[in-house]
């Protein structure tokens, strides 16, 4: 009985965090992490579907006034984060950039930029018909 009511309890906290993701307005920007292929069909191929949603990642909530090792680790994640936010926000909406490439192995770090719903074409009924002909 134990093991089964574990099995309803994550099930439940999973669907609780589906719910909670699906109310979230999207990001904005994101990095992936994957291959650069060279192949004008498949240009990047990513680790994940979905990348880091990099506007999403929370600030470092740093208190107190003694310099700490720690305080110090938790400023520079903080200014990584932001390095690449202001990196991601001169890319254009729709648009995606290589940040770190090993030419080697074609191991690739990039940059999203979704693009914004003013700039996307709105598909009527009649344009649907009409790109499938």
């Amino acid at each position: 009985m134990g093991i089964r009511n574990a099995v309803l309890a994550a099930v439940q906290n999973q669907n609780t965090n589906i719910n909670q993701q699906e109310e979230r307005a999207p990001a904005e920007f994101y990095l992936n992490i994957g291959i650069e292929t060279g192949d004008p069909q498949f240009p990047f191929i990513d680790l994940c579907k979905s990348g880091i949603a990099l506007d999403r990642v929370p600030e470092n909530n740093v208190r107190g006034s003694a310099d700490t090792p720690y305080k110090q680790f938790l400023a520079s994640q903080d200014a990584l984060r932001q390095a690449f936010l202001d990196r991601a926000s001169q890319i254009a909406p729709g648009e995606t950039a290589i940040i770190a490439l090993d030419e080697e192995t074609g191991l690739a770090m990039q940059i999203r930029r979704v693009a914004d719903k003013a700039s996307q074409p709105v598909v009527t009924a009649e344009l649907k018909g009409l790109a499938f002909r």
